[in-house]
């Protein structure tokens, strides 16, 4: 859902950077190019509500998924649009 939404708004030819990382007890899916000091925030955070590209279904929809499973969706506010945007999910491991 997140690639559909996503996939409109790069140039064709484009590459996007995608990089999974593990962040102490969560796994962060990075799309885009991110400045490690730039605040992120949920899709429904004040700071996005001028974003038309915020209130896409499929965003909401990815948001919600994540959250069901404990996880987390979190979008750049002063971008121009959902890229660059992180996901985290917690690592859970059963013994």
């Amino acid at each position: 859902m997140i690639f559909k939404e996503i996939i409109v708004s790069i140039p064709q030819g484009s590459e996007i950077r995608i990089t999974v990382r593990d962040s102490g007890n969560d796994i962060e899916i990075i799309l885009g190019e991110i400045d490690e000091h730039r605040h992120f925030c949920d899709p429904f955070a004040h700071e996005l509500h001028d974003k038309p590209w915020s209130l896409s279904l499929f965003l909401n929809m990815a948001h919600k998924i994540l959250s069901d499973h404990g996880g987390k969706l979190l979008l750049d506010p002063g971008g121009d649009s959902a890229i660059p945007l992180i996901m985290r999910l917690p690592m859970i491991i059963k013994v």
